[in-house]
C-alpha cells in the first residue's frame, strides 16, 4: 500500500515538472508579464531602482514585489523570480507532505499529499506571476509549523506558526483571518501545560504574524504615509467590483467605472468619482470612496445583495475555472497533452468534507481530542478566510486555491479509512465506481473551466461524500487512532 502510494506520488510529480517545462517552452506569456503581473514588475523595479523601500505605493501585494526583486536581481530579468517561485513551490508541497505524515501517519499522509499533487487548479499558478503562489506556498508552511507545534508545542514553534500565518497574510490579505484560528489550535495542543504557559503560546503566535507584518507597514507609512501591509487602495476597487448594482459573483468593470488597469488609472478613476485627482493618499481616498459606494449597495438593496452572495458561493464551490488574468483554455490547448489534469475541485470537497467529518468525530470521541480539535481548527480557519475572501470581494480561482490546501489534507483520513475498510484493490474498483462523468474528468485530463456547470462540480463532492459516508466500519475504526495514528 505504501509503496503504490510513492509511486503514484512520483508519478504526480513527473506529470507536473512536465507541465511547467511544456509551459515555460511553449507558451508566449510564460516569460513576459502584462495586467497584475506587469504591475508587479514595475513595483520590483521601483525597489530596485530606490533601495530599499522604493518609491510607489504598492497597488497590490508589496511582497510578492520583493519576491519578484529579488529575482530580476539575479537574473536581471523576471524569470529568475519564476524560477524562485517554482523552488518555493516544490518545497511549499514538501512541507505539506511532512505535514500531512505528522498528523495522519505515512499512509494517509501520502494520500492527503496525492490528492494535492492531483488538483491541476493548484499547480496552474505555481508558474504564473501572481501572489496566489506566494499565498499558496505559506499555507503550505502554515501547516507544517503547525504540525510541529502539535508534536512539541514550544515558544520557537509558535513563533514559527505566527509568521508563516504573516507571510500568508502578506501573500493574500485575506488569510490573516486564519491567525486566530491558528493561536486556539496552539492553545489545545499545549493542552499538559499550564494556562499562564498556554496564554504565552497563544499570544506568541499573533505577536509573530504581526512582527512579520510590520516592516512592510512601515515602509508603506514611509512611502505613502498609510501604515498598513496591505495595498494602497486597502481593497476598495475589489470590494465595489464585488458589490455594486452591474456586480455577477465574478470580475466585472461596475457599469464602466473601472477597468482591469484600475489600481494604475488613478486620474481618470478619481475623475469618474468626483474626487481630487492627485495629492497625498488619492489611492486610500479612492478606496475609502469605493467602500462606502458599495456598502450602499448593499444598504439600498439587500435582496440584490443576498442573492449575488448565493451566486458567488455557487460560483466558488463549482468546477469552474474564474481565471481573471490567464487563458485557461488556451493554455490547455497550446501545452496539449503536457497540460495537468487529475481531481476537479467537486472531487477534493467531497474527500475534504468526509475527512474533516471524520475528523470532527474523533476530536469528540477519541483520547486525543485535543490534538483532533487543534486540527480542524487550522482547517476550519483555512476554509472560513477562504470563503470570507470570496463573498465580501468576488470570486476568483486565485482566492479559492487556498480550499484545495485544506481539502486535500483533510482528503488523507478519508482515504486511509476508506482502504482500511476495502482493501486497496478494492478501494481503487469503488472509486472508479464513485461517478463516471468525474472518473472520465480525471483520465481523459479536460480542461479546467471546459465543464462551466457548477452543479458538477456539486455532483461530485456529493457522490464521493455519499459513497465514503456509507463505509460506517472505516469510521468507527479510524476513531481509534491518534493524529498520527497510522504509524
Amino acid at each position: 500500500m505504501l509503496y503504490a502510494l510513492w509511486v503514484v506520488v512520483a508519478g504526480l510529480c513527473l506529470q507536473r515538472c512536465l507541465y511547467h517545462l511544456a509551459y515555460l517552452r511553449h507558451d508566449p506569456f510564460a516569460l513576459v508579464t502584462f495586467s497584475d503581473a506587469q504591475l508587479y514588475e514595475s513595483a520590483a523595479r521601483d525597489i530596485l531602482a530606490h533601495p530599499y523601500w522604493g518609491e510607489q505605493p504598492f497597488h497590490l501585494q508589496g511582497a510578492y514585489a520583493y519576491l519578484l526583486a529579488a529575482g530580476i536581481a539575479w537574473s536581471d530579468s523576471v524569470d529568475g523570480a519564476l524560477i524562485l517561485q517554482l523552488v518555493a513551490a516544490s518545497v511549499g508541497l514538501a512541507l505539506f507532505g511532512l505535514a500531512a505524515r505528522n498528523c495522519f501517519g505515512p499512509r494517509a499522509g501520502l494520500a492527503s499529499l496525492c490528492v494535492l499533487l492531483a488538483s491541476p487548479g493548484l499547480a496552474f499558478y505555481e508558474n504564473k506571476h501572481s501572489s496566489t503562489a506566494l499565498g499558496n506556498f505559506a499555507c503550505m508552511l502554515t501547516l507544517w509549523a503547525f504540525t510541529r507545534n502539535l508534536k512539541n508545542p514550544s515558544f520557537l514553534h509558535a513563533c514559527l506558526l505566527g509568521a508563516s500565518v504573516g507571510l500568508a497574510a502578506l501573500g493574500s490579505a485575506s488569510l490573516l483571518l486564519i491567525a486566530p484560528f491558528c493561536a486556539f489550535a496552539v492553545w489545545l495542543a499545549a493542552q499538559r501545560r499550564s494556562h499562564p504557559a498556554r496564554a504565552l503560546l497563544f499570544a506568541s503566535v499573533l505577536a509573530a504574524a504581526a512582527l512579520v507584518l510590520a516592516p512592510l507597514a512601515l515602509r508603506n507609512f514611509v512611502v505613502t504615509g498609510t501604515p498598513t501591509p496591505f495595498p494602497s487602495h486597502g481593497g476598495g476597487i475589489a470590494f465595489f467590483i464585488g458589490n455594486n448594482p452591474e456586480a455577477n459573483g465574478h470580475w466585472n468593470d461596475a457599469g464602466g467605472l473601472v477597468s482591469r488597469q484600475a489600481w494604475v488609472e488613478r486620474a481618470p478613476l478619481a475623475q469618474r468619482l468626483g474626487l481630487p485627482e492627485e495629492g497625498p493618499g488619492v489611492d486610500a481616498v479612492i478606496g475609502r470612496e469605493l467602500y462606502r459606494r458599495g456598502f450602499a449597495f448593499i444598504r439600498d438593496q439587500p435582496f440584490g445583495y443576498l442573492a449575488l452572495e448565493l451566486k458567488k458561493l455557487w460560483a466558488l464551490l463549482g468546477n469552474d475555472a474564474f481565471v481573471h488574468d490567464y487563458d485557461v483554455l488556451g493554455e490547455h490547448e497550446l501545452l496539449g497533452a503536457a497540460f495537468p489534469f487529475g481531481l476537479p475541485f467537486g472531487g477534493v470537497l467531497g474527500l475534504g468534507a468526509v475527512g474533516l467529518t471524520l475528523l470532527t468525530r474523533r476530536a469528540r470521541a477519541s483520547r486525543h481530542e485535543r490534538e483532533h480539535a487543534a486540527v480542524c481548527s487550522v482547517l476550519f480557519g483555512l476554509v472560513f478566510a477562504t470563503l470570507v475572501a470570496n463573498l465580501i470581494w468576488y470570486t476568483t480561482a486565485e482566492r479559492r486555491a487556498p480550499l484545495y490546501i485544506a481539502f486535500a489534507f483533510a482528503a488523507g483520513p478519508a482515504l486511509g479509512a476508506a482502504v482500511r475498510r476495502l482493501g486497496f484493490g478494492e478501494f481503487l474498483a469503488f472509486a472508479r465506481a464513485l461517478h463516471p462523468a468525474c472518473a472520465e474528468r480525471v483520465l481523459v485530463g479536460e480542461a479546467p473551466g471546459s465543464v462551466p456547470e457548477t452543479k458538477l462540480a456539486w455532483l461530485d463532492a456529493s457522490r464521493v461524500a455519499t459513497h465514503l459516508a456509507a463505509l460506517p466500519a472505516a469510521n468507527e475504526g479510524a476513531a481509534d487512532h491518534g493524529a498520527s495514528g497510522d504509524h
